[in-house]
């Protein structure tokens, strides 16, 4: 086997080439996903980011870390909604217009969806999204509401956060 590679230098030297260039692709994909990001678009907005206000439905509070971006419909006994897994207030669109009716509907876009935004400029990401700071943030969020207590629906990782703050409310 020695022989053969000594004998065909060009296919040795083609394979050394092309783990090279494998390599070099592998790393600049690894830059690309990990290291390498783009500015955010915000020239977007959705048909129904602009029908809620249109309806003054939409509200923004500071909270804590948070810039928290929620939608308030009706009144009475106060239901705090909370989406989960990268959604936003829009999951949850049909449930308010069911609840308005009958309920204070509170639906708060998670931090890190939605429109919820860090109210730093330069956030230390690592301290800001834990659960702690987001849970301080969604406590802060009920105390300037003043809502002492009310029921709360999550969904997927709003789950913990739900659960911290019936724990807290309760």
């Amino acid at each position: 086997m020695k022989h053969f590679w000594l004998e065909h230098r060009w296919l040795r030297r083609t394979i050394y080439s092309f783990v090279a260039l494998l390599s070099l692709c592998l790393v600049a994909l690894l830059f690309v996903a990990y290291i390498y990001m783009p500015p955010e678009d915000h020239t977007h907005v959705p048909a129904y980011l602009i029908q809620i206000q249109e309806q003054h439905l939409d509200h923004y509070i500071d909270a804590g870390n948070f810039h928290l971006h929620y939608l308030h419909e009706g009144s009475g006994e106060p239901v705090v909604l909370m989406p989960g897994g990268g959604a936003w207030i829009y999951e949850f669109r049909s449930i308010a217009a069911a609840l308005a009716p009958h309920y204070s509907v509170y639906i708060i876009d998670p931090p890190g969806d939605g429109y919820t935004t860090p109210t730093a400029k330069n956030p230390n990401f690592t301290t800001i999204y834990t659960l702690d700071s987001i849970d301080q943030s969604l406590l802060t969020f009920m105390n300037k509401l003043h809502i002492p207590r009310g029921r709360i629906r999550r969904e997927f990782l709003g789950r913990w956060h739900g659960s911290v703050l019936y724990r807290e409310t309760s």
